[in-house]
């Protein structure tokens, strides 16, 4: 009976020493990660990694010049974030004059103190992105309660070029996980996203600060730097002129897109506004962000006869139309009748290009479900349905083509981690209108620029040039057309009959003008004429 007394005796005795122990690490533990977590949060990073992906490392995004050359757009940048600890700080205004001695601050000195003084938060914000040489000096200062933190960030080095298409990287709201948000930087975010399928992580570290993330893995190796199809001196160009047309006619959007219609690789995609992806958060209006040539649809007006009168030769009316885009669409679409006319459109207009870009919106053609005339009428001259700007070059392109609706994209190749390169391959898409078809519009558009374009003044006596002008009414919620609002456009490629490039430009509601071919042939023809100056494309005529 005594022996058995003394084991129960040993066990609790044991169980006791056992639960001191655990209290006294937890205590300790405690200490070391919220109340001192401060001074110890530095060295603790050289003890594990946090390889969580975006916030560590991330691939980089860069556009290709002509000769091949990859010009970085986006990479991950090293440097620190200035914190303070509410818990450790003596003296908060000692400490401001000390800081602001070695780097300057975006802060008062008042507003500091009411920040810092008299709280226990252990970790307060004050200054992100720091230079790896201010952050040194800030920490062999030793100022108490102050630190410099390693930090590794999202730099565009380009600036605004290109914005709409690379996009940028934000936080995840629900997990604050850092991810893209918009263009290149979304779509391809779990190639972009490093991780190396492996975690080394300390796990009181990780459950004390930060107790919500979820380790998360994906297969080893299948992340990298994504090179685009973007040549960043056609995207300048470019996006020069849609600013200069903008301010000039004081409209309320431009943009343009510049293709090569055979393989649907795109040079040049731009928006104007634009923004700067290293600043977003100071957007006021972030609707600025959107990319409407691939989320907006749009009434595209004449632009659209080209491929009536296409899908009408293509037809057999060769005779009737007399080779002239004078002849009404309307007429066309009439001859064509609405089963013929509504198979030629859901061709061109049905579905989405898949291009890689996030938040393709699909085309509404719902009238050509209708049985009433007016609605083919009006949709053989772009009024009535509506495209996105991609979808429009996808379709136009079929004319330079020879007749096929080529997939449209802004991605090169992507360079893996591990080794090894995905570089896209153009396939041929489907056929929609025949290759002598493509070939007698093509005729007819360089009709257009040789005579009737500002009098025949824009005639190349080296290059043919096969373009159209387009000029639509806005409507509004009820569906009626406002007397004096138009969008305009306009697009043409060249060589006219081996073409090498598809260019199409956008105005929305330009003031105190009617006609596309006010607003857009300067920045057209100051485009064409730079494309074949820039790649020395040889003459044809």
């Amino acid at each position: 009976m005594r022996k058995t007394s003394n084991n129960n005796y040993r066990l609790i005795l044991l169980a006791g020493v056992v639960v001191l122990a655990m209290l006294t690490y937890g205590v300790r533990l405690y200490s070391l990660q919220i109340v001192h977590g401060d001074t110890f949060q530095k060295q603790a990073k050289t003890q594990y990694t946090e390889s969580d992906g975006p916030q560590d490392d991330r691939g980089t995004i860069s556009l290709v010049t002509k000769d091949g050359k990859q010009r970085t757009a986006a990479y991950q940048k090293s440097g620190y974030e200035l914190a303070v600890n509410g818990q450790t700080i003596a003296n908060p205004a000692q400490a401001y004059e000390k800081i602001t001695s070695l780097i300057s601050l975006n802060t008062s000195k008042k507003s500091f103190i009411a920040r810092t003084a008299s709280t226990s938060d252990p970790y307060i914000k004050i200054k992100k992105r720091l230079p790896e040489s201010a952050g040194e000096k800030i920490n062999n200062k030793q100022i108490p309660g102050v630190n410099a933190y390693p930090q590794k960030w999202r730099q565009y080095p380009l600036g605004s070029l290109a914005a709409h298409t690379i996009g940028f990287v934000g936080f995840n709201k629900s997990t604050d996980y850092p991810t893209g948000i918009y263009g290149v930087e979304k779509y391809y975010n779990d190639i972009l996203s490093r991780s190396a399928g492996s975690f080394y992580t300390n796990l009181f570290a990780r459950v004390f600060s930060q107790p919500t993330e979820t380790t998360r893995q994906k297969p080893h190796g299948q992340d990298g730097d994504v090179n685009l199809t973007i040549e960043p001196d056609v995207q300048s160009f470019l996006e020069q002129q849609l600013q200069k047309t903008l301010d000039r006619w004081q409209g309320r959007q431009a943009m343009g897109v510049i293709i090569e219609p055979d393989t649907g690789a795109i040079k040049g995609l731009g928006v104007t506004p634009s923004f700067n992806p290293n600043e977003y958060e100071q957007v006021a209006n972030q609707s600025v962000f959107t990319n409407p040539t691939v989320q907006s649809r749009f009434e595209m007006g004449s632009i659209v006869k080209a491929l009536t009168m296409s899908a009408g030769i293509d037809a057999g009316m060769q005779t009737v139309l007399n080779q002239s885009l004078n002849t009404g669409a309307a007429f066309v679409a009439d001859r064509l009748g609405r089963k013929q006319m509504r198979s030629y459109f859901r061709d061109w207009f049905s579905g989405k290009t898949g291009i890689d870009l996030p938040g393709e919106v699909k085309n509404n053609t719902d009238n050509l479900s209708e049985d009433r005339d007016l609605e083919f009428a009006t949709a053989s001259f772009g009024q009535g349905i509506s495209m996105t700007p991609i979808k429009t070059v996808q379709a136009l392109s079929s004319l330079a083509n020879g007749g096929q609706m080529v997939r449209p994209h802004v991605t090169d190749s992507i360079d893996y981690r591990l080794g090894g390169r995905s570089t896209i391959v153009p396939q041929d898409g489907e056929r929609v209108i025949s290759q002598e078809t493509a070939d007698t519009v093509s005729k007819m558009l360089v009709t257009v620029v040789d005579d009737v374009l500002d009098g025949g003044d824009r005639e190349r006596k080296r290059h043919s040039i096969a373009a159209k002008t387009g000029t639509a009414q806005i409507s509004n919620a009820q569906g009626e057309y406002y007397e004096h609002r138009f969008n305009h456009t306009f697009f043409g490629y060249f060589p006219a009959y081996e073409p090498e490039y598809l260019v199409f430009l956008m105005i929305r509601e330009p003031q105190g003008v009617r006609f596309a071919s006010q607003t857009l042939t300067d920045p057209f023809m100051n485009i064409t004429d730079f494309l074949i100056n820039y790649y020395n494309i040889p003459p044809d005529r």
